[in-house]
């Protein structure tokens, strides 16, 4: 077995076909979700999963038209919709596929997200190979496309569409950075996980898990490890800076990301208290109740504070749901246990209703079960694999801690498939059906 000049060792490739990703998972992306726009309508109604759009459309309906980042001026906030309850990136990107196209219907949504899907397909691909080996990089694309994730959402305004290759991306720059540092790439690092954290809050978790593991990987050489954590915080500032910026003029106040944390914590509570094992789901009433709560609230604050403009009552309202979450969980530390206990099963399956919940079971507990035979059978633990691990982990006990839905689990489904690729890989070998790949020379 190979190793590098670090020590670290090289996992066994396929001579002929490293580094080329298969063109067949590509045509099987863009072939189901030709196949399945034309589906979809007929299926919506039988499992429930009628959506609207998330309030993405209108933000991006607003940038266009000058209006700025918002769902609709002058309008009190609700659990969903506000003035800074989104995240930016995955809004413009709209923005600009609508300033191009002219209009945001399914074909065009369709069309736009397909191609993300592709990209992401591709990219997982990459990441699987450097990680990993060629062979589990090409099971893991395989397994992207066929999976729910890569066409289910590609009509909608869904932003697990952009988040899955931003992440993809992020960590494909991550891996090359742990693998030789240098400024532009410590620059570069920043920057990606930047773009990362404003597409999706909990991105965020990568900036202290990537510098915790920075110091793992380089305590003894604390000027290398000084100089690139420099570079990696200050050009993550530069870019999330704008967001805080643009926030700051709108409100006075410091909004690192959105104001959607204190209502979605609430409401994980009661998807963790009406779940039914039954049905397995919790139904709609949680969010019912949820919108209920979060308006009761506002209402206070605003009879306390009449002349609040409606963008400070909407961060002052999360920022009550925030403290009061906290409280709870101060308070109750048996219940936040019972609650993060329960998110980490819940969120590999957990919907509004129990046809969604069964059929995301249907693909997601299969590949939860071979990532957990391919993390038993990995025999040796490369520092790049543990980071896969650790991201994996880290963003699924944030989300098992807030909100338990498996909608929320999405982004690090392609990571997931990454160990699923290898207990598979595992279990083929194992009964005879895959043949050793011989080492390189």
């Amino acid at each position: 077995m190979l190793t590098h000049s670090d020590g670290m060792a090289v996992r066994d490739r396929w001579p002929s076909s490293a580094g080329r990703c298969p063109v067949t998972p590509l045509v099987l992306v863009v072939a189901i979700n030709l196949a399945f726009f034309f589906v979809f309508p007929r299926l919506i109604h039988s499992v429930g999963a009628e959506t609207g759009t998330d309030g993405y459309k209108e933000i991006a309906e607003n940038i266009v038209q000058g209006n700025g980042f918002v769902f609709a001026p002058e309008m009190h906030s609700t659990m969903m919709l506000g003035y800074i309850k989104r995240e930016p990136v995955y809004p413009l990107l709209l923005a600009g596929v609508l300033w191009v196209t002219g209009t945001l219907n399914p074909a065009v949504l369709c069309l736009f997200q397909t191609l993300l899907c592709a990209v992401s397909c591709y990219l997982l691909y990459h990441l699987g190979t450097r990680v990993f080996d060629d062979r589990t990089g090409r099971a893991t694309a395989y397994l992207y496309a066929l999976h729910p994730i890569s066409f289910w959402y590609t009509a909608r305004f869904a932003s697990e569409m952009a988040a899955i290759p931003v992440l993809l991306a992020c960590l494909l720059v991550i891996e090359r950075f742990f693998d030789r540092p240098t400024r532009a790439k410590a620059a570069l690092l920043g920057l990606s996980i930047g773009v990362a954290a404003l597409t999706k809050s909990a991105y965020v978790v990568l900036l202290p898990l990537v510098l915790l593991f920075a110091v793992v990987r380089w305590h003894r050489q604390i000027r290398r490890l000084l100089a690139s954590a420099l570079l990696v915080v200050v050009a993550y500032a530069s870019v999330h800076s704008l967001w805080i910026a643009r926030n700051y003029a709108l409100t006075g106040e410091i909004v690192p990301l959105t104001t959607m944390t204190g209502v979605a914590f609430f409401l994980g509570n009661r998807i963790v208290e009406r779940f039914d094992l039954r049905t397995q789901t919790a139904g709609t009433e949680p969010d019912k109740w949820a919108w209920t709560f979060y308006r009761s609230v506002q209402s206070e604050i605003e009879a306390r504070n009449p002349s609040m403009p409606l963008p400070n009552l909407e961060v002052a309202t999360d920022r009550e749901l925030t403290a009061r979450s906290r409280q709870l969980m101060l308070g109750d530390p048996l219940f936040a246990a019972r609650k993060v206990l329960a998110g980490t099963l819940l969120i590999w399956f957990l919907s509004d209703t129990t046809a969604k919940s069964l059929g995301w079971a249907a693909f997601q507990l299969p590949l939860l079960a071979f990532a957990l035979l391919g993390i038993y059978a990995q025999r040796e633990w490369t520092f790049k694999a543990v980071f896969l691990l650790s991201v994996v982990a880290v963003f699924l006990l944030a989300y098992a801690a807030v909100s338990p839905l498996a909608r929320y689990a999405m982004p690090v489904m392609p990571l997931v498939m990454c160990f699923s690729s290898l207990g598979l890989l595992s279990a083929l070998k194992t009964i005879g059906y895959l043949r050793p790949v011989q080492a390189a020379v």
